[in-house]
C-alpha cells in the first residue's frame, strides 16, 4: 500500500519544506511542534535531514526517540540510518526498542538480527513478542531452535503464541518432522491443523502414520486438514 505523508498530526500542520536544522531546533527546544517537525524531517530532501534525524534518535526523552525511530521507518532513505535503528534496539526503554524492532523488520535490516536475538531474553513479554515478529522477516535457519524453545517454555502465553506463528510462517523442509511431532498431539486444534497443513505442503509417506489418528479428531477443522494431507500424500507417492 502506497504511503501518503500526513498534512497534519493531531491538528498541527506538518511544516514540510523547512530547513532541516530549523526542524531539528524545534525538537530540541521541546516546542509543541516537535512531533510534526520530526515527520517533516523524515520527508525532507535537505542534505542534512538524515543526519538531524540520526542525532535526534538519541534524544533524552524516550517518547522523542521512539517517534524518531518510527519515522525513520517511513523515510525514503531510512535504510541509510540502519545503524541508528540497531542502536535503538539496545535502548533501555522497552517502547523504543520495540519500535526499533518493527522498523528493523520493515526496512529488512539484516544487521539487526543479533540484537533481536538478545531481545528474546528481555524481561518484558511485549518486547520479546516484538523481537519474534521482526525475526520472522529476518529469519535464518539457525534461529529455529531458539524460537522453538520460546514456544515450548516461555512464561508468557502470548509470547508462546507468537513463537508458534513465527515457526509456522518460517517453516522449511529442514524442520518439517520436528514441527509435525510438535503439533500433531497439541491440545490446541489450530496447532493440530498446522501439523496437517505442513504434511500437505511436504507430503511424504513417512508422515502418514503420524497424523492418521487425526481422522477422528473431535475438531472439524482438524478432520478436514488431515483428509487433505492424506490426499496430498497419496498424490505424491
Amino acid at each position: 500500500m502506497e504511503f501518503h505523508w500526513p498534512p497534519e498530526i493531531d491538528g498541527v500542520t506538518v511544516p514540510y519544506g523547512r530547513a532541516a536544522l530549523e526542524l531539528q531546533a524545534l525538537v530540541r527546544a521541546g516546542k509543541p511542534e516537535r512531533w510534526v517537525a520530526i515527520v517533516a524531517l523524515a520527508e525532507s530532501s535537505d542534505p542534512s535531514a538524515l543526519s538531524c534525524l540520526g542525532d535526534l534518535a538519541s534524544f533524552p526523552d524516550p517518547q522523542v526517540r521512539r517517534f524518531v525511530v518510527q519515522w525513520i521507518g517511513r523515510c525514503p532513505d531510512g535504510v541509510k540510518l540502519s545503524h541508528v535503528v540497531v542502536e535503538r534496539l539496545r535502548d533501555p526503554q522497552g517502547l523504543v526498542a520495540r519500535t526499533a524492532a518493527q522498523v528493523a523488520s520493515d526496512l529488512a535490516i539484516s544487521e539487526a538480527r543479533a540484537d533481536l536475538l538478545v531481545l528474546l531474553n528481555d524481561k518484558l513479554p511485549s518486547t520479546r513478542q516484538a523481537s519474534l515478529c521482526a525475526l520472522e522477516k529476518l529469519w535464518q535457519e539457525a534461529d529455529f531452535e531458539t524460537v522453538l524453545a520460546l514456544f515450548k517454555g516461555d512464561v508468557s502465553k502470548e509470547v508462546r503464541r507468537t513463537a508458534g506463528w513465527t515457526l509456522r510462517r518460517a517453516r522449511s523442509a529442514d524442520h518439517v518432522s520436528v514441527l509435525i511431532e510438535l503439533w500433531r498431539t497439541d491440545p490446541l486444534p489450530r496447532h493440530r491443523v498446522w501439523a496437517c497443513e505442513i504434511v500437505a505442503e511436504f507430503p511424504e509417506r513417512q508422515f502418514r502414520e503420524r497424523i492418521a489418528s487425526l481422522v477422528s479428531d473431535p475438531d472439524g477443522h482438524v478432520r478436514t486438514a488431515v483428509r487433505r494431507a492424506l490426499e496430498a500424500i497419496e498424490r505424491a507417492v
